[in-house]
């Protein structure tokens, strides 16, 4: 099985989206206002991205963009394992 290497980036991006929206809030309500837009907007570009990526993945693929992506020599060895168990 193949590691869905952009899937991690894209929950990454998700993540650290949600962690710098958080830091918006909490800059926004002390005095500190231009950091809460400059951390907001980030946020937002963050979160964009994430969607972007998990969403886009998830169509192309049909299935979680974190699940790994199968190979012809995995699928064979699946197909093998459950052949045996139906006998």
């Amino acid at each position: 099985m193949r590691s869905n290497s952009l899937g991690v980036f894209g929950y990454l991006l998700l993540v650290l989206g949600l962690a710098s929206g958080g830091w918006a809030i909490v800059a926004a309500a002390s005095d500190r206002v231009s950091g809460g837009v400059i951390a907001g907007i980030l946020a937002v570009i963050l979160l964009v991205a994430a969607g972007v990526i998990l969403v886009g993945m998830s169509r192309r693929l049909q299935h979680d963009p974190l699940e790994p992506m199968m190979t012809e020599e995995g699928i064979e060895l699946y197909e093998h394992d459950w052949q045996e168990d139906d006998k």
